[in-house]
């Protein structure tokens, strides 16, 4: 619409009106505000230049409008990795370019997760299964079983013992 037409109208008059007294387009604006609701929030803005909540001293508003302390990064006796904060510790470089799950830059990860013996995959060792224990491809410990038996299956993918030419067969770790 032309302002011809809205003055004719007596209209330019009505929309300049509210400001006529000094007002401004902003504090109308305010006037018309409606607050967020604050259920659930300790702190944070109302979204009107009010607040929801202010948190205690020492404590920080969360993005989920909760008042949390604050996250120390720890980065003691690390090199590498996660600072605890969602930082980091730093980066890994040749020679030793990858990081550990302890923090340290290593040129290998040993692959010892779930494993207590074997091959570590970086020339070292999982760990041990004793005397008497057998170590099983899958990198968990086994202790044979030939208590009562004179043949058979030790329980680890060893034998018991094997039978002789005249008892022949093995039936339940017995000799027949």
């Amino acid at each position: 619409m032309s302002p011809r037409y809205l003055l004719a109208a007596g209209l330019l008059i009505a929309a300049v009106a509210p400001w006529a007294c000094g007002e401004t387009a902003h504090h109308q604006a305010d006037l018309d505000c409606v607050p967020i609701d604050c259920t659930g929030r300790a702190c944070g803005a109302d979204g009107c230049g009010g607040l929801c909540g202010v948190c205690g001293l020492g404590q920080a508003c969360s993005t989920e409008f909760q008042c949390v302390d604050p996250c120390v990064p720890d980065c003691t006796l690390a090199e590498c990795g996660d600072d605890g904060c969602g930082g980091s510790c730093g980066a890994c470089s040749a020679p030793t370019p990858l990081c550990d799950p302890a923090g340290r830059c290593v040129d290998c990860i040993s692959a010892c997760t779930g494993r207590d013996c074997g091959d570590d995959g970086c020339g070292g060792v999982c760990g041990s299964c004793g005397a008497t224990g057998v170590c099983l491809d899958t990198g968990l410990c086994c202790q044979p079983s030939c208590t009562g038996r004179e043949c058979g299956d030790d329980g680890c993918g060893g034998s018991c013992g094997t039978c002789t030419s005249t008892t022949v067969n093995c039936i339940d770790g017995v000799c027949m």
